[in-house]
């Protein structure tokens, strides 16, 4: 019902995306992409609304703003440095190896100062419905693995029109789907060992803000490297079979 919800509060956003066009967008992104961020939250409130009420819908809303979950500052470490560096190296492999890829817009420095709160809000409206909705239930019924991977299908997917719009190649939207598996993986894993919403939101803010700051480097471009550091997280969730990182209601 979630994943249904989503895609139905996402159409008129598709069908309006290519009449509403904005020269110089991070990644040659469709503006309404920043309207469209807030629908997994606005499916997550809704069911939430159905099923528990204000109360539920308010304790949702609050987890935005759940740092004080995260048990180590250690965890700081790969929420503002692990996305970087991703992005960083495929740069430098794509310079060192002269490969040839389509890229996008080189925004100043005072365009990403603007961009960084955007994208906080942006990763904020994701957020709320893919992580503070729809892992912890699927986390209890499959594991984070398969959690991760049932997330990431139909996350890639409600991805493809921007991607067409952003006139992205038939490789790199493929690409796309195993950078959507990939990142879904580190996300869900940063909210495994923080119990934390807010620290899923930030990384995932830190993910665009990053991909967006190197112009020769198109998102799903990273999708080698993503895959290595989703593959390592897990066989490590693989070993320690984790259990849930809180204790809330298991939502049908």
């Amino acid at each position: 019902m979630f994943f249904a919800l989503v895609f139905v509060l996402t159409l008129p956003l598709y069908v309006l995306s290519p009449l509403v066009t904005l020269p110089g967008m991070p990644k040659n992104g469709p503006p309404l992409d920043f309207v469209g961020a807030f629908m997994p939250m606005t499916a997550a409130l809704i069911l939430t609304g159905r099923s528990e009420g204000r109360r539920g819908v308010r304790m949702l809303l609050r987890r935005a703003l759940d740092f004080r979950r995260i048990p180590s500052r250690a965890w700081i470490l790969p929420i503002l440095l692990l996305m970087p560096a991703i992005y960083l190296s495929t740069a430098a492999v794509v310079h060192l190896t002269g490969l040839h890829v389509p890229g996008q817009p080189a925004l100043s420095l005072s365009t990403m100062a603007v961009f960084v709160p955007v994208y906080f809000l942006a990763a904020t409206g994701e957020e709320l419905g893919w992580i503070g909705y729809a892992t912890e239930p699927l986390w209890s019924r499959f594991g984070p693995v398969a959690a991760s991977l049932i997330i990431g299908v139909p996350w890639w997917a409600w991805h493809i029109p921007s991607m067409l719009s952003s006139d992205e190649t038939s490789l790199l939207i493929a690409l796309g789907l195993f950078a959507s598996l990939a990142l879904r993986v580190i996300y869900v894993w940063i909210f495994g060992g923080t119990g934390s919403v807010a620290a899923a939101i930030a990384i995932h803010a830190v993910t665009n803000v990053s991909a967006s700051s190197v112009p020769s480097v198109p998102t799903n471009l990273a999708a080698p490297l993503l895959l290595a550091v989703a593959v390592a997280i897990a066989v490590k969730w693989t070993r320690e079979r984790r259990p849930l990182p809180t204790s809330s209601p298991e939502r049908s």
